[in-house]
């Protein structure tokens, strides 16, 4: 008997396990059979929210061979991929293959059970994996890119496959849909320990603070405390104050060795890979006031305005600056360009940190036990469940985030043995910290080798719509 998982307890399987043979093209029009009787299933618009609930047809670029599955995401990304003859392709093949098997097994994916699954192994050195939407809306790949460097690392071929059935999670739950990635959103808390997230109800006031911060931190950076000051350091006004500096190098060449001497000391500041956090103390804040003031008055005879800046860099950013500024920051669009990125980020970083005190304020619970659940978590939790239900030596989650931690490894574990695990400061990455990664998998991997039922993990139904947005197809790991 199956001891898999679905979705949503009143739905059930439908088609077949079939794995087609390599480069065999089966028309959609074939595989479409008792695989859903919506009569919005392939009806020619992608729906999220079919009654039957396996991914409709619709929804997917689907691929004759590996390599028509390699040319479009060298389209899309511009990486080369390696020839189906090469060694480390065949491993990725073969891995693919058994994963698309044991995922079938266990969640109903209807008339995507006909085809076999696109792979393109990328000439990348990195150790990762990831998927992609098309470009036109409600279309995904249903194809895998994996860079060689996860095939060439020390991963088992256990590991590689829990990787695979994560990405595989992307896949057919159309996650690198804006429209499914925001339903699959939600924000809870974490008072005492960490709570399984698929399963926590959402609270509206962790909803509020955090899309608040979030639509904040795009623009401003991550970084809330007052103790950075007005320097600039990550988000769109980090990005705008380097452009800015570039553009001092060029119109005034006495300020060259100060503008050096801060693009050295930004490029010296490293966000912690445990917690998101950066380091500031006493030292380096005065080392960045003085590189400042020394910045300030080197360019203070400077005309060259904030709106001259945007209009240098392209239309884009004018347009984003006019749509994302408030009234009182468009007046600052004609002020000298350095006084009016540090106010700007003056304003914003008070916002952020604003946020965050009234959000303690209400539940009396502290910023960091804010929670959102993600389509990475789900795809993690998809690959749990399913490695542990086919019995895999190792889940691939802990071995490529230790990969990703590198010489950071210890200190990681030295907090899984604490049991206090940092979720991670950077509240825009859907991934979480490596480390909380990690100490999650192991909590739901013990669950289940404790008895809990893989149904009361799974995550609550929400997703409903017709996606209407043009997909950016960049890379959802």
């Amino acid at each position: 008997m199956r001891r898999g998982w679905v979705l949503y307890a009143a739905l059930a399987a439908c088609g077949d396990n079939q794995i087609v043979p390599a480069d065999v093209i089966v028309p959609i029009d074939s595989a479409i059979d008792a695989a859903c009787d919506d009569p919005r299933y392939v009806n020619g618009t992608c729906q999220i929210d079919l009654l039957c609930g396996v991914p409709d047809l619709d929804c997917f670029v689907t691929f004759a061979n590996d390599l028509d599955a390699g040319s479009w995401a060298t389209t899309r990304i511009g990486t080369a991929f390696l020839s189906r003859d090469d060694p480390r392709f065949i491993r990725a093949r073969q891995l693919t293959d058994r994963a698309w098997q044991m995922f079938q097994a266990d969640v109903p994916v209807g008339g995507l059970a006909k085809f076999r699954v696109g792979l393109a192994v990328m000439d990348d050195p990195s150790i990762n994996a990831y998927t992609m939407a098309d470009g036109a809306p409600g279309k995904v790949g249903m194809s895998i890119q994996i860079n060689r460097g996860l095939i060439e690392s020390t991963l088992t071929d256990d590991e590689v496959i829990g990787v695979i059935l994560h990405e595989l999670t992307h896949v057919v739950r159309l996650h690198a849909l804006t429209d499914v990635a925001y339903a699959v959103r939600k924000f809870y808390l974490a008072y005492d320990g960490e709570p399984v997230g698929a399963v926590q109800p959402e609270y509206k006031v962790a909803r509020a603070a955090g899309s608040a911060w979030r639509t904040q931190a795009v623009m401003t950076g991550i970084l809330a405390d007052p103790a950075y000051g007005e320097l600039p350091i990550d988000g769109n006004l980090g990005n705008l104050f380097g452009q800015f500096t570039s553009s001092v190098q060029s119109r005034l060449p006495t300020c060259i060795d100060v503008v050096n001497r801060m693009t050295n000391f930004r490029s010296r500041l490293a966000f912690s890979r445990l917690d998101g956090s950066l380091p500031f103390a006493p030292a380096r804040q005065d080392e960045a006031s003085a590189l400042m003031t020394e910045l300030e008055t080197c360019v203070a005879a400077d005309p060259f305005t904030l709106r001259q800046l945007a209009e240098t860099l392209g239309p884009a950013w004018a347009q984003y600056l006019q749509l994302e500024l408030s009234t009182a920051e468009k007046a600052l669009l004609d002020g000298r360009a350095l006084d009016s990125i540090l106010a700007i980020v003056h304003r914003r970083r008070a916002t952020l940190h604003r946020i965050e005190i009234a959000f303690t304020a209400r539940t009396t619970a502290p910023w960091a036990a804010l929670r959102y659940y993600s389509i990475e978590d789900e795809a993690d939790d998809y690959s749990i469940h399913i490695g542990t239900t086919h019995q895999l030596s190792a889940i691939g989650v802990g071995a490529t985030m230790f990969a990703v931690l590198g010489d950071q490894r210890p200190a990681c574990e030295a907090l899984l043995a604490t049991g206090t695990v940092p979720y991670g400061l950077d509240l825009l990455d859907e991934h979480h910290a490596a480390c909380w990664r990690i100490d999650h998998a192991r909590r739901i991997t013990a669950l289940l080798h404790a008895g809990a039922p893989a149904a009361s993990l799974r995550p609550a139904p929400g997703i409903s719509g017709t996606p209407t947005e043009r997909e950016i197809p960049h890379p959802i790991y």
